[in-house]
């Protein structure tokens, strides 16, 4: 298809995905199930991290988990890096809709690199809720800039013009 790109990474699955563990928060979907859950609790408050989608999301990451994320704040360095923390499960630059990779899951992160002057082309990070084969619906702070957090759904192809990188909270 004209103008779409390619996986730049392949998806990957967590060794720990589907096991049964013992403490809580122990596997990803106890961490999503977290991360989920305090977006939801969230809905309708303003946000107050200064209208920053990156600091919300690494705000309400730890408050619901524990766990702490590192940010680069410059749009050209978006990206958070794997860590101990946090990994990569899904990247895709320029793609077409069908691209969408089944294997994202919900409370997982993203973050979308436009490339057009939308948010200066920048990236705007959001907690995936849930993916269809013609939507997606997410949590999102800042849209409006310092207004409330937001539940939405958009269809996929309005999301075209876009890089994703999807990452995964770990246990």
């Amino acid at each position: 298809m004209a103008g779409c790109g390619s996986d730049i990474d392949t998806p990957t699955i967590s060794e720990n995905d589907g096991q049964a563990m013992l403490a809580p928060a122990s596997t990803e979907a106890q961490i999503n199930a977290l991360i989920l859950a305090e977006a939801a609790r969230q809905v309708g408050t303003p946000n107050s991290t200064s209208g920053n989608c990156k600091v919300w999301v690494q705000n309400l990451v730890s408050k619901a988990t524990g766990k702490w994320i590192p940010q680069n704040d410059s749009c050209a360095l978006y990206q958070w890096k794997p860590s101990s923390t946090v990994r990569i499960v899904w990247q895709v630059k320029f793609a077409c809709v069908g691209s969408f990779s089944n294997n994202l899951k919900p409370g997982q992160i993203m973050q979308i690199q436009w490339r057009s002057n939308y948010m200066n082309g920048c990236e705007h990070t959001i907690i995936l809720q849930s993916i269809s084969s013609s939507s997606i619906s997410y949590y999102e702070a800042n849209a409006p800039v310092g207004g409330p957090v937001r539940n939405m759904t958009t269809k996929l192809i309005n999301w075209q013009a876009a890089a994703w990188t999807v990452y995964q909270i770990l246990p």
